[in-house]
């Protein structure tokens, strides 16, 4: 058994649900506070996102315009960003 909580496949498949469920109030302010960071950083072209799961954040960020890179530890996780057709180079951390 893995000590990682997103290595659990049930967690996996209803994660991106929750943005558009529950979590939606949860999306749009962190993202409303990411751009006001990025704001911040306008001469910035990419963008590291470090726990980036199944990719949520890191697919808007791309759509932003920004040149994305996510990791994470989890495999299922990334292997869900890439079912969702993510264009994005994700790393496995180790």
């Amino acid at each position: 058994m893995s000590s990682n909580p997103f290595s659990d496949l049930s967690i996996v498949e209803s994660y991106e649900g929750w943005y558009a469920t529950y979590g939606r109030r949860a999306d749009r302010l962190e993202k409303s506070l990411l751009r006001w960071v990025l704001g911040r950083f306008k001469e910035a072209h990419s963008i590291l996102e470090v726990g980036c799961g199944t990719g949520h954040f890191t697919r808007w960020l791309e759509m932003l315009g920004l040149n994305t890179v996510g990791i994470d530890v989890s495999p299922v996780m990334l292997a869900e960003g890439r079912r969702l057709g993510l264009s994005l180079v994700f790393r496995q951390m180790r």
